[in-house]
């Protein structure tokens, strides 16, 4: 879930289109955190193919899901923030719970660290805007 909370967070300042991320918006796993220099964002996740994917279009202070078929549902940005955030809140605090992890290499260790950084920004972004919204 940590992957998906990431993409999740991304997705409160970007549309989504499937695949903008190298992986699936909801990705069965996600086993490998690559540092990147030359994207858009700061590390790449990648896991299997397995996966949920649906569209994220932003329009003004709304967001629309639709799904790969085709239905949709629009949600206030203010409540697509608070969704986003109570998931990622109970990931944090599962990762902050559990033991520390290791890496096994250099690489992954700062990918993985760069996750966490992005992850963190993101988070404090989304709770300022959240409360814009109050």
């Amino acid at each position: 879930m940590s992957c998906a909370g990431l993409y999740l967070l991304r997705s409160l300042e970007h549309d989504y289109h499937p695949g903008d991320y190298g992986s699936q918006l909801i990705p069965c796993c996600s086993f490998d955190f690559i540092p990147q220099e030359n994207w858009q964002f700061p590390v790449l996740m990648l896991g299997c193919s397995n996966g949920i994917e649906w569209h994220i279009k932003h329009e003004r202070n709304a967001v629309t899901h639709t799904t790969l078929n085709g239905n949709s549902s629009t949600l206030a940005l203010h409540e697509w923030i608070s969704l986003v955030l109570t998931l990622t809140n109970q990931v944090e605090e599962f990762y902050r719970l559990s033991g520390p992890k290791k890496t096994i290499s250099k690489e992954l260790e700062e990918g993985y660290s760069r996750f966490w950084s992005e992850w963190k920004a993101r988070t404090e972004r989304a709770k300022r805007r959240a409360r814009d919204f109050a």
